[in-house]
């Protein structure tokens, strides 16, 4: 990481952002309706309100801490032990989220364009362009993002507007789904759609402005919100909710029927070469995390040479075999409840602990 660099507003918002295009791209939403069926949108705005509410909280408790993430905050509440045991842990879930991000991905090439290629290739071309991008530095990562993410989430957008002759109120009822219950009590657990809660509690120590963080966290999670929001009308409005065969990739499915009279057709071509590019970003983000996150602990100089690292192991636990169906469960049960326990018990319990114990330490020192 470059010592001196430090993101913006628009940066910071599109790094955000790109992380929930990513999701989207490798079926989110299907994990979504998969659970609550038509009642999806009821159950989104639910949890989204949740989320919201959830991020305000943490905007409010990091005041105290302008300039540190959640390893740092870990460091303040149990020492160098505590500091360990949270680094350990996110390091383990950002590994496990490349190694599902890739994999799917991988799946998803193979199955649309490659059906020859090994599979080694595939994961190669991927892994190469991480450790590239990280060696060159945090600021090439994040000004090719910043050129990304308006083509993707316009990609996205194309997707919805293209599907309006079909809509049809008919296809979100019923409006509740299999019933309250699976809304709004089972339904919490689609929380995890908003992983996104995640990657803000590292962002702080990044920005220009550490008073610039309230807006960018409520910003880019309104606008992932909205992206969220378009996709599952649009699947709603196209698919039947218990059709089997969309779980190979909604968003792709959309993508090709879209045309425009003569002119344009197959602009699924041009959408899988954006989502390929909003793929490499997401990867370099998240393994310049992982490589943060090993400076923290060992006291490291540089970030950089932790990428060799990063690229090898994951480059081996990508070739252990696993079928489709084996990655859906990981994604859809190992991820799904890691992100939940992420969110709400590991990052928000030591955020909560790091202001007991501020507040703590000015009694005592108001005491003296």
């Amino acid at each position: 990481m470059e010592s001196n660099f430090k993101i913006g507003k628009v940066e910071a918002i599109c790094a955000v952002c790109i992380i929930m295009v990513n999701r989207i791209i490798l079926n989110l939403p299907y994990s979504i309706l998969n659970s609550t069926k038509s009642g999806s949108l009821v159950n989104l705005i639910y949890i989204g309100i949740i989320g919201l509410l959830f991020v305000c909280i943490i905007n409010k408790l990091f005041k105290k801490f302008p300039n540190s993430d959640i390893i740092d905050l870990a460091e303040f509440c149990g020492g160098k032990f505590f500091k360990t045991a949270v680094a350990l842990f996110f390091l383990c879930f950002f590994f496990f989220t490349l190694f599902i991000t890739l994999s799917d991905f991988t799946n998803l090439l193979k199955i649309i364009y490659f059906n020859d290629s090994p599979t080694i290739f595939i994961l190669l071309i991927f892994i190469l362009a991480l450790l590239i991008s990280n060696l060159i530095g945090f600021r090439s990562i994040i000004k090719t993002i910043c050129l990304i993410v308006p083509f993707t989430i316009i990609s996205i957008l194309v997707t919805f507007f293209a599907t309006y002759e079909e809509f049809t109120f008919d296809k979100f009822t019923p409006l509740l789904g299999d019933g309250p219950q699976s809304i709004f009590v089972y339904g919490l657990t689609n929380l995890f759609a908003f992983s996104i809660i995640n990657f803000f509690f590292f962002f702080k120590p990044l920005l220009k402005n550490s008073f610039d963080f309230p807006k960018i966290t409520i910003i880019s999670f309104l606008i992932s919100w909205g992206l969220l929001f378009v996709t599952i009308i649009s699947l709603l409005t196209i698919f039947h909710v218990n059709n089997d065969s969309t779980n190979i990739n909604f968003l792709y499915l959309l993508a090709r029927k879209i045309s425009f009279g003569d002119f344009l057709q197959r602009l699924d071509a041009l959408f899988v070469l954006l989502w390929i590019l909003s793929i490499f970003s997401y990867l370099s983000v998240i393994t310049f995390l992982i490589n943060n996150i090993f400076k923290k602990i060992t006291n490291s100089v540089d970030s950089k040479p932790f990428s060799f690292f990063v690229a090898i192991l994951l480059l081996g636990i990508c070739l252990c075999p696993v079928n489709i169906a084996e990655l859906k469960m990981l994604q859809n049960e190992i991820y799904k409840y890691g992100v939940l326990i992420s969110l709400f018990i590991v990052s928000f319990g030591t955020l909560i602990f790091a202001n007991l114990k501020f507040k703590f330490k000015q009694k005592a020192g108001g005491k003296k």
